[in-house]
């Protein structure tokens, strides 16, 4: 039976009575050619390095196979790139027809702005880990929308007030956003 794991490459062997079982393979990191197996607590056996024997039969190396392509025909990967080129030239110019050329700035909502909104609601300023929860959320979330941010906590402190722990408003803010990505409407 073959064991699993080798050390660089190499494969090591043990009897064969132990095909199927669920065994723990431990080494000692300087002595990694002393492979041991153990079962249920108790140790079993030795793994050996597995060596090919000079006499077995070598597979024959394949050739290549040569590629099934017509030349001169169309190619797949130039079409779908000038299909997105084309979808993405008319979303651009659907941009440019409404005559915004940047997103408003009033919509973009930052990780800071994030933080003083929690800030604001709970009446006090946020220890260093703190700060460090609400970015987390806010890259767990893959940024986050003012409005459903600011209904998902107001909702939650309304029904369990504000001195609750700072994890529960941030999980509601991942459940909120999880709902609105899901298709669903607010569940806090």
């Amino acid at each position: 039976m073959w064991v699993p794991r080798g050390n660089g490459g190499v494969k090591y062997l043990v009897h064969d009575d132990l095909a199927g079982e669920e065994v723990q393979i431990r080494y000692h990191p300087r002595q990694r050619d002393r492979i041991q197996i153990w079962m249920e607590g108790r140790f079993v056996q030795y793994a050996e390095p597995y060596e090919v024997p000079a006499n077995s039969p070598k597979r024959p190396k394949q050739e290549p196979q040569p590629s099934f392509r017509r030349k001169g025909g169309p190619n797949l990967v130039h079409m779908l790139v000038a299909e997105r080129e084309q979808k993405l030239a008319a979303k651009l110019q659907a941009i440019r027809s409404t005559g915004r050329t940047a997103p408003d700035e009033g919509r973009i909502f930052t990780e800071s702005e994030f933080v003083t909104l929690l800030c604001s609601l709970l009446g006090r300023s946020l220890e260093p880990l703190e700060t460090e929860w609400a970015f987390g959320t806010w890259r767990r979330c893959g940024g986050l929308d003012r409005e459903r941010t600011t209904t998902a906590l107001t909702r939650f402190a309304a029904r369990q007030g504000l001195k609750m722990h700072l994890s529960y408003y941030l999980e509601a803010v991942e459940r909120a956003h999880l709902q609105a990505r899901k298709g669903g409407g607010f569940v806090v």
